[in-house]
């Protein structure tokens, strides 16, 4: 059991610094969409499973571009609609919200999609979100 763990350990360590390796050296550059919880379009304003709208930006490098607004149904009589927001932004890597409840996380952990929690403006929290990924991909 020792040796299984400690062979986990080493893969997950060689995976890492492999992807190291090849952001730094090879400038591999990934694309990835993210999507912000805004009603506005200018600002993360709103809780994942309330939100009925979305800021689609594509993030590729240092380069990042809106690429559309998506729109959620959802009928305010009824409660716990967070598995509508997950169907619209199936194709994004990250979704940027004020707050997700306990079901939308592990809804979003499922499907693959990063969360982060966080509000203000839309071009600061993109830039927070971009900062922090780089500072934590350098390791």
């Amino acid at each position: 059991m020792a040796n299984f763990c400690r062979n986990e350990i080493r893969k997950s360590i060689t995976i890492k610094s492999l992807n190291i390796f090849y952001r730094r050296f090879n400038n591999l550059e990934i694309k990835m969409k993210i999507a912000l919880a805004s009603s506005d379009g200018e600002n993360v304003n709103l809780h994942f499973g309330k939100a009925i709208k979305f800021s689609i930006y594509e993030v590729e490098g240092n380069k990042v571009e809106f690429l559309e607004f998506r729109e959620v149904k959802k009928n305010p009589e009824e409660k716990h609609q967070w598995y509508k927001s997950l169907r619209i932004i199936k194709d994004c890597q990250v979704v940027i919200c004020v707050q997700a409840g306990m079901k939308a996380r592990l809804g979003l952990k499922k499907a693959g999609i990063k969360l982060l929690e966080d509000e203000g403006p839309a071009n600061e929290v993109l830039q927070r979100y971009l900062r922090h990924e780089e500072f934590m991909n350098s390791f």
